[in-house]
């Protein structure tokens, strides 16, 4: 049996209920996935010139 180790390096929590408005700047990571998970709400998440709309349970994977 193969077993791997993922090293995480950062996690963030944001609540918008707390922070109406709430927007993360665009950047990128050379060597690493991010991922965000929408636990509740709705928002707008921009890529490549297209809006897409994020919804409660929505798993977005952002590759290097």
């Amino acid at each position: 049996r193969h077993t791997e180790t993922i090293d995480v390096h950062n996690i963030v929590v944001v609540d918008a209920r707390k922070e109406p408005g709430w927007s993360f700047p665009l950047h990128k990571h050379d060597n690493h996935l991010e991922i965000s998970l929408i636990q509740g709400g709705s928002g707008n998440f921009y890529c490549d010139g297209r809006s897409y709309i994020m919804k409660t349970g929505d798993l977005i994977v952002k590759n290097a």
